[in-house]
C-alpha cells in the first residue's frame, strides 16, 4: 500500500482572504442536507448546528442573515458531498423547504466547480498548493506564500479551457 507509512501522502493547503474562502463541513458547524456525492453543480441545503457559531457566520461575511456574503467564495465541502473537495458558491438563499429541521433556519447554496467565474478583485485571490510523495518518511513544510502561487496561475486557468 503506497503511502501507508506517510503522515500525509497527499496534502492540500488552501489560503487566501477571509472574504474569499470558507468551510461548510461539520468541523465548521454546518450540517449538510441533500448533497449528492457525484454532482459538480448542484443546490444543497445546509443548516448551522449552532446559530451562535462564528464559523457559520464566517460563510456569510460575519452574519448568517447576509446571504450575498457567501456568493463568490470558494468553500470546502464535507466528504461524500459533491464531486470535488472545493467548490464555488454561485447563489445563496433561504429555501422554501424548511421541513428538516424547522429550527434553526435551513439555508441553501448553489455550488459550481467553475473557478474561473470568481472575480479575485472582489474578495481576493484563493491559492491551492498540493504536495504528494510515495517515499516513506517524506516530510517537510509546504511553503504557501502568495508570490509562489502567482508563478503557476496561467497553467491552472489554461487547463479548464
Amino acid at each position: 500500500m503506497i503511502g501507508r507509512h506517510l503522515a500525509c501522502p497527499v496534502c492540500v493547503n488552501t489560503w487566501g482572504s477571509d472574504n474569499a474562502i470558507s468551510d461548510i463541513t461539520p468541523a465548521a458547524g454546518w450540517g449538510i442536507i441533500d448533497c449528492p456525492p457525484d454532482a459538480p453543480q448542484q443546490d444543497i441545503r445546509l443548516v448551522c448546528k449552532d446559530d451562535s457559531s462564528a464559523n457559520c457566520a464566517h460563510l456569510y461575511g460575519g452574519t448568517t442573515t447576509n446571504n450575498n456574503g457567501a456568493v463568490g467564495k470558494v468553500v470546502r465541502l464535507p466528504e461524500n458531498c459533491g464531486k470535488s473537495a472545493f467548490t464555488v458558491v454561485t447563489k445563496a438563499y433561504t429555501p422554501q423547504d424548511q421541513t428538516l429541521p424547522s429550527n434553526p433556519t435551513v439555508k441553501s447554496l448553489q455550488l459550481d466547480t467553475s473557478f474561473s467565474s470568481v472575480n479575485p478583485s472582489t474578495a481576493g485571490p484563493v491559492n491551492f498548493a498540493i504536495r504528494a510523495a510515495n517515499v516513506p518518511g517524506a516530510n517537510g513544510d509546504l511553503p504557501t506564500s502568495p508570490q509562489q502561487q502567482r508563478r503557476s496561475n496561467s497553467r491552472i486557468f489554461r487547463r479548464g479551457t
